[in-house]
C-alpha cells in the first residue's frame, strides 16, 4: 500500500517588499506527494511589471515534510543574474531573492 502526503496550503506566504503591495500576488498550488518522494513546490508572484526581489517565509508540518532547499530551476529566473538565500529551520524556510544585476520585466 503506498502513502500520499496531500499538502492544503496550510503553509503561509509573507511579501515584505513594497512592490508586492501595487497588486501583485503571490501563489502556491495544492500538491500531493509520495511518502519519502521528492517534490518542487512553485511558488507565482503575478502583476509583475519589474522585480528587484522578494523575501518570503513558508511554514510546514516538520513532521511530514523535510525541506531541502529553494531554486530558481525551471523558472524564468534560471540563468539570471538573480541571488537567492534561503535558511531552513525546522518548521519553517526563510528565502531571499533579489536582482544582482538586469531586473527582470514582465507579467
Amino acid at each position: 500500500m503506498e502513502w500520499k502526503v496531500i499538502l492544503r496550503k496550510p503553509i503561509f506566504i509573507f511579501l515584505v517588499f513594497a512592490s508586492m503591495l501595487l497588486g501583485q500576488t503571490a501563489s502556491m498550488p495544492d500538491t500531493v506527494a509520495f511518502v519519502g518522494g521528492t517534490v518542487s513546490i512553485p511558488i507565482t508572484v503575478t502583476n509583475i511589471e519589474t522585480f528587484e526581489g522578494l523575501e518570503f517565509t513558508v511554514q510546514f508540518d516538520e513532521n511530514i515534510i523535510d525541506v531541502s532547499s529553494a531554486s530558481f530551476v525551471n523558472s524564468e529566473l534560471e540563468g539570471m543574474n538573480y541571488v537567492l538565500e534561503y535558511l531552513v529551520n525546522s518548521n519553517e524556510i526563510n528565502v531571499l531573492a533579489f536582482a544582482g544585476g538586469s531586473i527582470f520585466t514582465g507579467s
